[in-house]
């Protein structure tokens, strides 16, 4: 009997801390949106335009990219980015990738001509432009 008291005290000790540190834990039945989600629905931070490779940033801080492959630059190319959770379509028009400069920071634009075009997730078409 002697040997089994302190099991029995560690155990009447542990059990009530274990009890509060589970009530502590996320409210039930509440839907969790993983932060990729999230940026993957909103408009980029930064959209860079190199001469083969059009890389995304996200409001989370993930890279997305999407290379011409084995198309030419020059001849423009589409498809959907790499490297990323729920990864967007993309289209870079016919010359739109620089040729003087490494790369291109492009802003939002509202103009559907835009050399670049996004498509994210939730069906949403975002324009962008030097």
């Amino acid at each position: 009997m002697t040997v089994l008291r302190p099991t029995l005290t560690l155990l009447t000790l542990t059990l009530p801390i274990l009890a509060l540190l589970a009530a502590c834990g996320a409210p039930r039945g509440a839907p969790l949106s993983p932060p990729a989600q999230d940026a993957a629905n909103q408009p980029p931070r930064m959209v860079l335009l190199y001469r083969d490779t059009l890389t995304v940033t996200r409001t989370d801080g993930s890279l997305c990219t999407g290379a011409s492959g084995k198309t030419a630059a020059t001849a423009g190319w589409s498809g959907q980015m790499g490297g990323c959770l729920q990864p967007p379509g993309y289209r870079v028009a016919p010359g739109a990738a620089p040729r003087g400069k490494p790369r291109l920071q492009l802003q939002r634009s509202t103009d559907t001509a835009a050399p670049v075009s996004l498509s994210l997730p939730d069906q949403t078409t975002l324009f962008y432009g030097p």
